[in-house]
């Protein structure tokens, strides 16, 4: 996946997500998902993508301590290593939070989001 957002000085600056594969481009699956093994497994992947996590400036997960746990979380993990690589909540989850929250107690925001993918969904479809 790939996103750009611009900095403060309007400067464009694109993130990669990589899905991480053997040469059998099977998906690399983790024994345990403790913040430990996950840490472990993206310095291996960085490592064979000859990618130096000395130049990790930023990591961002959902709200799961394995991953965001300020004493185990693989963030933890990966800040001792390097520690310029700082920590943000994922945006998009946080949002998708709040906008699960807010349908639940507003019926007429959920039926109309469900009309506009609805629309979505017939326009992409058509010729």
């Amino acid at each position: 996946m790939l996103d750009g957002k611009q900095d403060i000085q309007g400067i464009e600056q694109e993130s990669i997500c990589v899905c991480y594969v053997n040469k059998d481009f099977e998906v690399i699956e983790v024994a345990t998902t403790t913040g430990v093994a996950i840490a472990a497994m993206l310095q291996d992947a960085l490592i064979r993508l000859q990618l130096p996590i000395q130049n990790l400036r930023a990591q961002t997960y959902d709200g799961a301590s394995n991953m965001s746990g300020e004493y185990h979380g693989s963030q933890v993990e990966l800040k001792r290593i390097q520690p310029l690589a700082k920590y943000v909540h994922c945006g998009a989850h946080v949002s998708h939070l709040i906008t699960s929250n807010c349908v639940k107690s507003a019926p007429f925001i959920r039926d109309a989001l469900d009309h506009v993918q609805e629309l979505g969904n017939v326009t992409s479809r058509s010729g």
